[in-house]
């Protein structure tokens, strides 16, 4: 039986563990995608399978490669292709990964030695190495010959992009392929010359074009052992001329008059995932048009998204791997603002990813912001969110903004502005049907008849998924979610090419619960709002800190009059949480004006009010010094209710007196917290090697009864992870009935594990067969890049009797409850001891990940 073509594609352009050794990449990002379309196009390429592994730690592409070439046959063709730094030493060459560390470089880059025995043990004949490696800035290495020197042997093409003292330079700027890669793409595809004509172009033809252009000036190097004549792309033959096909125009005789979104890009390839994802949620009519068992580009060409076999631009912002390489104002910047006019921002996201993706989340960064707690609706006894602003509306007029900006205006992307009192949406361009004078607001019910369409073809397809509505029904559902909440319609206005919709928030007095989320700003505008007993009600069941906080922002008449109509116990309270720095004469008289009053009714015997409620958090994060002493820095913050981190003193300490400085962060927030009644919950934010520490009882050992919750590091700041982790996540915390939980197999491989998880959306809770550390890394590794935001697992194994306790506790109860449930136990075992049934859960570890409580 014949072998098959084989390709592993490893490209890293981030260096985050050693920033002054090695800088951030343009080339590896757009290297290993453009080269896989290449091989797996039917066109040109010859490959069956091509994995990409990008931005990955050295122990994961270790694996993988050594994977690659161990489970190959004798008879398969393997390519392997790495873009990225390299570095030498000791005459020894490193391929760097993104944890790479120059003083740990055995442990945290693959030498050309480990590579070398990966390729020596595959079974495979005939394998192809070709290597676009830098290293130091923009310039790649100049030890080549050393590569191909460790690297050579029986059966084995090894192909770099320079000569021993040559120099190959990295892309200029974000979006581009290496000269070099550009080059090799270039030979596969047409460059290259099948010298022998017979159809296919063979390592000899590849290596003379790479050696004709001279990427960046410079030659390649090669050691070939055995015949060069390795087929490894397709060419027409002699004589034949290529069958018709819609795929292969060539770009110049394309029609002039194409709409912009029209127009065929080569600067990013289609996401399978992303396709995958749209089709998953298509209409019942479109299905039928559209079967599930057309392939991804059987898909794109029937939505008249392919022109010359590439993305047009419209379908490069559906389904491209990176839509802002192709345009790079395409994205949406969320801001949120204190106060009403636009001063420093306190918190902004710029959201990059396809169209669907950035509707939603900007819709996820109002909603989070306005989101006001539960409460039963009309038609159901089930409680529902409460969000201060119209969220039908804000998804239709930010969905609006995305789909009908004018796409041709490079400079300006949407924006979502949160402001105190309103939600601004802006977009380049103009309202298509209609003019608005600069300086003119119109209501949008004015305007609620223009619905024509700027890029038809991109809303059509949004409508498919029912992401956009229907031609002309998206303004009026924005018009009558307003009305049914009660919030002022929404006004347009225009300036300068950008136009602006205003979306005002409910008119309903918020009650405590739903201040307490707010801002401080916030919270005061809405009390200056309010009939005087609503507010005094509301400020009376506040915190006095909290309390003053926001009469600080109040006009003093406001003040005046609310203190006065005041519990006199109530309004002293308040008045002298104010820090003295802030107060003021008028404060002053007021503070004397409500002790003669406090102190008649103390003399009438009454009782003081019951301390505030709410729910504390306490997060420390550590991670290990650049130092490379053991030491680590040691980060903390502490909140109650939505008041907003409060960041602590940073320090760095050394490992065996974390449980100590962990116990002083605590008892810090414990005596802030003093006159509090709620719960409190300690999280711990871990880099990868510290997930398994014994963190709960570092946070217990004073007898504490919090939940103790571990949070990945590693996943907060690897933004690659974050879209499937918050899908998770949203089916956990809005769909808890849907949530599952997975249970590992023994023995299971971990890549086979990824797979499962990936096409097994529902789970968002993982336990583990094995403890990190002891054969669980992989495991916890796949967990977390498959964006599982609840992992379980044992310190002490994961034996029998742990997997039947857990098993009891998700079966018994909702995973949204497991955090309380499993400080029950951990509590439980923390006081018996050896033995005793209730100790079989020491060394119990909940890794609960939320990705909206993220430290700043």
């Amino acid at each position: 039986m014949g072998g098959v073509y084989r390709a592993l594609l490893v490209c890293n352009s981030l260096y985050e563990a050693d920033t002054a050794a090695f800088h951030e990449l343009h080339g590896p990002r757009t290297d290993g995608l453009a080269l896989r379309d290449v091989l797996r196009d039917p066109a040109v390429g010859l490959f069956d399978e091509v994995e990409l592994l990008s931005e990955h730690p050295r122990f994961e592409s270790a694996r993988a490669v050594n994977r690659f070439f161990s489970e190959a046959g004798e008879d398969d063709v393997l390519l392997f292709y790495f873009s990225g730094h390299g570095l030498t030493r000791n005459d020894t060459f490193f391929m760097c990964s993104r944890d790479t560390d120059t003083k740990l470089l055995l442990s945290t880059a693959i030498s050309g030695q480990e590579l070398g025995s990966y390729v020596g043990e595959s079974p495979a004949r005939q394998k192809i190495l070709i290597f676009d490696c830098c290293h130091s800035g923009a310039f790649k290495s100049s030890k080549a010959a050393l590569i191909a020197a460790e690297l050579g042997g029986s059966g084995r093409f090894v192909i770099t992009a320079t000569p021993a003292s040559g120099l190959a330079r990295d892309a200029e700027r974000a979006g581009q392929p290496s000269p070099f890669t550009r080059a090799l793409i270039d030979g596969l595809v047409s460059g290259a010359v099948d010298e022998n004509r017979d159809g296919f172009v063979d390592l000899d033809d590849l290596y003379k074009h790479l050696d004709g252009a001279r990427p960046g000036g410079t030659a390649p190097q090669r050691r070939f052992d055995g015949s060069g004549l390795v087929r490894i792309a397709r060419r027409v033959a002699a004589g034949r001329e290529p069958a018709p096909s819609p795929t292969t125009v060539r770009l110049d005789e394309l029609p002039d008059d194409l709409p912009f979104l029209d127009v065929p890009t080569a600067a990013t390839s289609w996401s399978t995932e992303r396709i995958n994802e749209f089709r998953a949620n298509l209409r019942d009519d479109i299905v039928r048009a559209m079967p599930r068992a057309l392939t991804a580009a059987e898909f794109l060409q029937r939505a008249n998204l392919l022109r010359s076999g590439r993305l047009t631009r419209a379908g490069a912002l559906l389904f491209g791997e990176s839509p802002s390489a192709v345009l790079p104002a395409a994205i949406v910047q969320c801001t949120r603002f204190h106060g009403a006019t636009k001063g420093v921002a306190v918190d902004k996201e710029d959201l990059h990813g396809s169209i669907p993706e950035q509707i939603v989340r900007a819709v996820e960064f109002v909603g989070a912001l306005s989101r006001r707690g539960e409460a039963p609706t009309q038609d159901s006894p089930i409680a529902r969110p409460v969000y201060r602003y119209p969220m039908i509306a804000v998804r239709e007029i930010i969905a609006n903004a995305v789909v009908h900006r004018d796409y041709e205006h490079g400079e300006t992307c949407v924006h979502v502005r949160v402001f105190d009192d309103r939600v601004e949406v802006s977009s380049p361009g103009s309202w298509t049907a209609q003019t608005i004078t600069a300086g003119e607001s119109l209501a949008l019910e004015q305007l609620e008849g223009d619905s024509h369409r700027r890029n038809f073809r991109l809303a059509s397809l949004l409508t498919w998924m029912r992401l956009v509505e229907g031609e002309g029904s998206g303004i009026p559902r924005a018009i009558n979610d307003c009305r049914a909440v009660g919030a002022p319609e929404p006004a347009v206005s225009q300036r300068a090419g950008v136009v602006t919709v205003t979306i005002h928030p409910r008119n309903d007095a918020p009650d405590l619960a739903t201040l307490d989320l707010m801002s401080v700003e916030e919270a005061a505008f809405a009390l200056e709002r309010m009939q005087p007993d609503e507010a005094v009600e509301r400020l009376a069941g506040m915190a006095p800190e909290y309390a003053a906080r926001r009469i600080r922002r109040m006009s003093w008449k406001s003040v005046a009059t609310l203190l006065r109509r005041m519990d006199p116990e109530d309004a002293e309270r308040i008045l002298q949480a104010i820090d003295p720095a802030d107060s003021n004469s008028r404060l002053t008289d007021l503070l004397d004006e409500v002790r003669i009053a406090v102190q008649e009714r103390t003399r009438a015997g009454d009782v003081p009010p019951p301390a505030a409620e709410g729910h504390g958090r306490i997060v420390i994060q550590i991670e290990p010094s650049v130092l490379n002493d053991r030491s680590h820095i040691v980060s903390s913050w502490n909140e109650w209710g939505k008041s907003g981190l409060m960041r602590g003193e940073d320090r760095r300490v050394m490992f065996d007196d974390l449980h100590r400085v962990t116990r002083e962060i605590i008892d810090f927030a414990e005596a802030r917290f003093a006159d509090r009644d709620g719960p409190l919950t300690v999280e711990f934010v871990l880099p990868f090697q510290l997930l398994n520490a014994p963190v709960e009882r570092w946070a217990r050992q004073g007898g504490a009864d919090y939940p103790v919750l571990v949070r990945s590091l590693d996943r907060m700041r690897n933004m690659s992870w974050h879209r499937v982790w918050r899908r998770r996540w949203r089916t956990l915390a809005d769909t808890p009935e849907t949530a599952e939980a997975y249970f590992v197999q023994d023995g299971i491989d971990p890549a086979r594990l990824e797979n499962i998880l990936q096409k097994k959306s529902t789970v968002t809770a993982l336990i583990l067969d094995k403890t990190p550390g002891a054969g669980g890394d992989e495991q916890l590794g796949a967990g977390l890049r498959s964006g599982v935001p609840v992992i379980i697992w044992s310190r002490n194994g994961m034996h029998y009797r742990i997997r039947d306790m857990v098993s009891q506790l998700i079966s018994n109860g909702r995973i949204a409850d497991l955090p309380e449930r499993i400080r029950d136990l951990q509590l439980r075992a923390f006081l018996t001891e050896p033995g005793d049934p209730d100790h079989t859960a020491d060394g119990l570890v909940l890794l609960w990940d939320d990705p909206n409580h993220q430290v700043p």
